[in-house]
Protein backbone atom coordinates (compact mmCIF):
# COMPACT_ATOMS: atom_id res chain seq x y z
CA UNK A 1 0.00 0.00 0.00
CA UNK A 2 2.57 2.41 0.73
CA UNK A 3 4.48 2.00 -2.37
CA UNK A 4 1.59 2.65 -4.07
CA UNK A 5 1.10 5.88 -2.56
CA UNK A 6 4.70 6.36 -3.17
CA UNK A 7 4.49 5.34 -6.79
CA UNK A 8 1.16 7.79 -7.35
CA UNK A 9 2.79 10.47 -5.68
CA UNK A 10 5.74 10.69 -7.80
CA UNK A 11 3.60 10.04 -10.91
CA UNK A 12 1.72 13.13 -9.63
CA UNK A 13 4.69 15.40 -9.02
CA UNK A 14 6.38 14.25 -12.64
CA UNK A 15 2.99 15.03 -13.94
CA UNK A 16 3.18 18.57 -12.49
CA UNK A 17 6.71 19.29 -13.56
CA UNK A 18 6.44 18.40 -17.02
CA UNK A 19 2.82 20.40 -17.12
CA UNK A 20 4.67 23.64 -16.09
CA UNK A 21 8.02 22.65 -18.60
CA UNK A 22 5.25 22.59 -21.26
CA UNK A 23 3.50 25.84 -20.51
CA UNK A 24 6.75 27.67 -19.47
CA UNK A 25 8.99 26.74 -22.57
CA UNK A 26 6.65 25.76 -25.51
CA UNK A 27 3.38 27.07 -26.08
CA UNK A 28 3.44 30.22 -23.90
CA UNK A 29 3.84 33.02 -26.83
CA UNK A 30 1.20 30.66 -28.72
CA UNK A 31 -1.28 31.05 -25.69
CA UNK A 32 -0.46 34.62 -24.65
CA UNK A 33 -1.23 35.91 -27.85
CA UNK A 34 -4.82 33.65 -28.24
CA UNK A 35 -5.56 34.76 -25.36
CA UNK A 36 -5.54 38.26 -26.40
CA UNK A 37 -7.49 37.61 -30.00
CA UNK A 38 -9.91 35.94 -27.53
CA UNK A 39 -10.45 39.59 -25.31
CA UNK A 40 -10.56 41.21 -29.02
CA UNK A 41 -13.65 39.35 -29.68
CA UNK A 42 -15.09 39.35 -26.69
CA UNK A 43 -14.95 43.17 -26.31
CA UNK A 44 -16.78 43.51 -30.13
CA UNK A 45 -19.26 41.77 -28.52
CA UNK A 46 -19.70 43.72 -25.65
CA UNK A 47 -19.98 46.84 -27.12
CA UNK A 48 -22.54 45.32 -29.81
CA UNK A 49 -24.42 44.18 -26.46
CA UNK A 50 -24.59 47.42 -24.48
CA UNK A 51 -23.90 49.70 -26.93
CA UNK A 52 -25.20 52.86 -25.53
CA UNK A 53 -23.54 53.11 -22.21
CA UNK A 54 -20.25 52.13 -23.59
CA UNK A 55 -20.42 54.79 -26.44
CA UNK A 56 -21.54 57.50 -23.12
CA UNK A 57 -18.47 56.59 -21.42
CA UNK A 58 -15.67 56.57 -24.29
CA UNK A 59 -16.94 60.28 -25.09
CA UNK A 60 -16.55 61.34 -22.15
CA UNK A 61 -13.32 60.39 -22.18
CA UNK A 62 -12.51 61.60 -25.89
CA UNK A 63 -13.61 65.10 -24.06
CA UNK A 64 -9.78 65.06 -23.47
CA UNK A 65 -8.51 65.04 -26.82
CA UNK A 66 -11.09 68.05 -27.26
CA UNK A 67 -10.05 70.34 -25.13
CA UNK A 68 -5.74 69.33 -26.35
CA UNK A 69 -4.83 68.80 -22.10
CA UNK A 70 -1.54 66.90 -22.66
CA UNK A 71 -0.53 66.29 -19.69
CA UNK A 72 -4.30 64.47 -18.28
CA UNK A 73 -3.77 62.86 -21.63
CA UNK A 74 -0.89 61.49 -20.94
CA UNK A 75 -1.70 60.15 -17.70
CA UNK A 76 -4.68 58.55 -18.90
CA UNK A 77 -3.21 56.82 -21.43
CA UNK A 78 -0.19 55.57 -18.66
CA UNK A 79 -2.65 53.98 -16.38
CA UNK A 80 -3.88 52.30 -19.63
CA UNK A 81 -1.16 50.89 -21.27
CA UNK A 82 1.12 50.33 -18.06
CA UNK A 83 -1.39 48.75 -15.73
CA UNK A 84 -1.43 45.67 -17.32
CA UNK A 85 2.47 45.74 -17.57
CA UNK A 86 2.63 46.51 -13.89
CA UNK A 87 0.62 43.64 -12.90
CA UNK A 88 2.09 41.01 -14.94
CA UNK A 89 5.48 41.77 -13.51
CA UNK A 90 4.48 41.74 -10.05
CA UNK A 91 2.51 38.13 -10.74
CA UNK A 92 5.89 36.70 -11.74
CA UNK A 93 6.77 36.75 -7.79
CA UNK A 94 4.14 35.05 -6.46
CA UNK A 95 4.04 30.98 -7.22
CA UNK A 96 -0.27 31.11 -8.48
CA UNK A 97 0.45 34.14 -10.46
CA UNK A 98 0.29 32.46 -13.68
CA UNK A 99 -2.87 32.15 -14.07
CA UNK A 100 -3.40 35.91 -13.69
CA UNK A 101 -0.36 36.50 -16.26
CA UNK A 102 -1.70 34.55 -18.40
CA UNK A 103 -5.83 36.61 -18.25
CA UNK A 104 -3.87 39.89 -18.65
CA UNK A 105 -3.51 40.37 -22.80
CA UNK A 106 -7.35 38.69 -22.59
CA UNK A 107 -8.51 41.83 -20.95
CA UNK A 108 -5.88 43.88 -22.66
CA UNK A 109 -7.40 42.65 -26.05
CA UNK A 110 -10.90 43.48 -24.20
CA UNK A 111 -10.84 47.00 -23.43
CA UNK A 112 -8.93 47.22 -27.56
CA UNK A 113 -12.16 45.83 -28.43
CA UNK A 114 -14.66 48.04 -26.86
CA UNK A 115 -12.70 50.88 -28.23
CA UNK A 116 -11.95 49.94 -31.88
CA UNK A 117 -15.72 48.56 -32.47
CA UNK A 118 -17.14 51.76 -30.74
CA UNK A 119 -14.91 54.01 -33.44
CA UNK A 120 -15.79 52.05 -36.41
CA UNK A 121 -19.69 52.17 -35.47
CA UNK A 122 -19.66 55.92 -34.72
CA UNK A 123 -17.01 57.61 -36.95
CA UNK A 124 -17.60 55.36 -40.23
CA UNK A 125 -14.21 55.83 -42.12
CA UNK A 126 -12.82 58.88 -39.89
CA UNK A 127 -13.07 56.08 -37.36
CA UNK A 128 -11.42 53.36 -38.96
CA UNK A 129 -8.19 56.17 -39.92
CA UNK A 130 -8.46 57.33 -35.93
CA UNK A 131 -8.23 53.95 -34.93
CA UNK A 132 -5.76 52.41 -37.02
CA UNK A 133 -2.96 55.35 -36.59
CA UNK A 134 -3.71 56.10 -32.82
CA UNK A 135 -5.15 52.53 -31.73
CA UNK A 136 -4.05 49.81 -33.56
CA UNK A 137 -0.64 51.04 -34.76
CA UNK A 138 0.62 52.00 -30.81
CA UNK A 139 -1.23 49.26 -29.28
CA UNK A 140 0.32 46.80 -31.74
CA UNK A 141 3.71 47.58 -29.85
CA UNK A 142 2.31 48.09 -26.05
CA UNK A 143 0.39 44.59 -26.86
CA UNK A 144 3.82 43.13 -27.83
CA UNK A 145 5.59 44.79 -24.78
CA UNK A 146 2.68 43.14 -22.88
CA UNK A 147 2.95 40.19 -24.02
CA UNK A 148 6.64 40.03 -23.48
CA UNK A 149 5.76 40.41 -19.78
CA UNK A 150 3.66 38.45 -19.42
CA UNK A 151 6.27 36.01 -20.89
CA UNK A 152 8.81 36.44 -18.32
CA UNK A 153 6.21 36.55 -15.63
CA UNK A 154 5.11 33.43 -16.25
CA UNK A 155 9.18 31.98 -16.72
CA UNK A 156 9.48 32.96 -12.84
CA UNK A 157 6.07 32.49 -11.59
CA UNK A 158 6.64 28.67 -12.97
CA UNK A 159 10.52 28.54 -11.71
CA UNK A 160 8.95 29.50 -7.99
CA UNK A 161 6.15 27.09 -8.03
CA UNK A 162 8.70 24.46 -9.12
CA UNK A 163 11.10 25.52 -6.44
CA UNK A 164 8.32 25.33 -3.99
CA UNK A 165 5.89 22.02 -4.61
CA UNK A 166 9.14 20.11 -6.56
CA UNK A 167 11.81 21.32 -4.82
CA UNK A 168 13.97 22.15 -7.81
CA UNK A 169 15.51 25.80 -6.89
CA UNK A 170 15.93 27.98 -9.86
CA UNK A 171 19.08 30.33 -10.72
CA UNK A 172 19.55 33.48 -8.87
CA UNK A 173 20.18 35.43 -11.19
CA UNK A 174 16.70 34.99 -13.15
CA UNK A 175 14.90 37.67 -10.66
CA UNK A 176 17.53 40.28 -11.65
CA UNK A 177 16.95 39.71 -15.32
CA UNK A 178 13.25 39.30 -14.89
CA UNK A 179 13.78 43.06 -13.01
CA UNK A 180 16.33 44.46 -16.02
CA UNK A 181 13.68 43.20 -18.64
CA UNK A 182 10.70 44.79 -16.99
CA UNK A 183 12.87 48.25 -16.77
CA UNK A 184 13.76 48.45 -20.31
CA UNK A 185 9.70 47.17 -20.76
CA UNK A 186 8.16 49.96 -18.49
CA UNK A 187 10.61 53.09 -19.99
CA UNK A 188 9.71 51.74 -23.90
CA UNK A 189 5.85 52.01 -22.88
CA UNK A 190 6.35 55.21 -21.20
CA UNK A 191 8.30 56.79 -24.10
CA UNK A 192 5.35 54.66 -26.75
CA UNK A 193 2.75 56.53 -24.96
CA UNK A 194 4.34 60.44 -24.49
CA UNK A 195 4.51 59.97 -28.68
CA UNK A 196 0.92 58.15 -28.92
CA UNK A 197 -0.43 61.44 -27.21
CA UNK A 198 0.81 63.07 -29.30
CA UNK A 199 -0.27 61.69 -32.23
CA UNK A 200 -3.74 61.43 -30.87
CA UNK A 201 -4.26 64.40 -30.04
CA UNK A 202 -3.64 66.06 -33.05
CA UNK A 203 -5.29 63.59 -35.51
CA UNK A 204 -8.09 63.60 -32.94
CA UNK A 205 -9.00 67.63 -33.76
CA UNK A 206 -8.56 66.46 -37.61
CA UNK A 207 -10.71 63.51 -37.81
CA UNK A 208 -12.96 63.42 -35.34
CA UNK A 209 -14.50 66.56 -34.40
Amino acid sequence: MKKTMTLNLKDVKTFASDWLEEIIKNRRKLILTVLYVIGLWCGTRIYIADSGNVSYSLSALLQLFEGRKLLKTFALLLIVNLTPIIISFLNGFFAFGMPISMLSPCISGMAAGVLNAWLFSCYRLHGVIFSLISVVAFGVVITIMLLVSCNESIMLSGQLAKSIFLKDAGERGEVKDFFIRHLIIILATIAVTALQVVVTVNLYSKLLI
